[in-house]
């Protein structure tokens, strides 16, 4: 009874079959430019960003992409975020700018009069007409953090809030190194990003370098979107280590 039901469901194979920039690396001969991926339903389609790609993806499927290429947008920047805002997408990457969506097939977008003043890894979250922007993974702040913007200045309406700190001594894999081994360096967290079923937010981040070959990805669940936030169960949601998600 097992084989019809698997055959049954929509299957995608993995890389999606989108250009890739490859550039060459000093630990690796040479490496795929384009992480960080953020893909966002709206006016009908999937929209895929990501670092360094020179523009976005659009897609009906998620199987089928076509790039759209855009020199409005800071695309050589790692790790884009973009959340709709007024019925409208806005995009920015690590923390910086932030640009307006005018026509997206056309790949042309607005700078608007507007900063954001944190980077790294950052994440945009509207929710119920609020903003509110996730960031963390600097080398000198572990932690990752949250607070609320307003959403036409982007400025933020109250202190940040830790959302998340490793906790190594409990989940070997949050502890940073080829083999979860090095205790005694700092855990890498990276790639923030929240969303939202009914009345619950799930935050969710990376772990413990992407410079690293274990790597995973784990997620939390909280009453408002900056938390507190309580661990699911189930971590981390995704995890292969000797180098396969990285």
């Amino acid at each position: 009874m097992l084989t019809p039901l698997l055959l049954a469901l929509t299957t995608y194979v993995n890389p999606i079959d989108v250009n890739y920039h490859v550039i060459r690396g000093d630990r690796y001969d040479r490496h795929v430019s384009p992480a960080d991926p953020e893909v966002v339903r709206h006016d009908g389609h999937y929209w895929l960003f990501a670092s360094k790609s020179d523009g976005y993806f659009k897609s009906d499927d998620l199987a089928h992409w076509t790039w759209i290429r855009t020199t409005d947008l800071p695309t050589d920047e790692w790790a884009p975020t973009v959340e709709e805002i007024g019925g409208r997408l806005h995009y920015t990457a690590r923390g910086r700018t932030v640009h307006r969506a005018l026509d997206l097939d056309a790949g042309k977008w607005e700078t608007l009069p507007v900063k954001v003043d944190y980077s790294a890894d950052s994440a945009l979250f509207a929710d119920d007409g609020c903003l509110y922007y996730y960031w963390g993974g600097d080398r000198t702040r572990a932690p990752l953090f949250a607070c609320e913007l307003d959403p036409l200045t982007f400025h933020e309406k109250a202190r940040p809030v830790q959302t998340f700190e490793a906790d190594k001594a409990r989940y070997g894999w949050e502890v940073r190194g080829d083999d979860n081994d090095q205790v005694d360096g700092y855990t890498y967290t990276e790639g923030s990003h929240m969303f939202r079923r009914g009345n619950r937010y799930y935050f969710q981040c990376a772990v413990s370098g992407t410079q690293f070959a274990s790597y995973a990805d784990v997620a939390f669940r909280g009453a408002s979107p900056l938390g507190p936030f309580k661990r699911q169960r189930l971590n981390p949601f995704s995890c292969k280590p000797t180098g396969y998600i990285p």
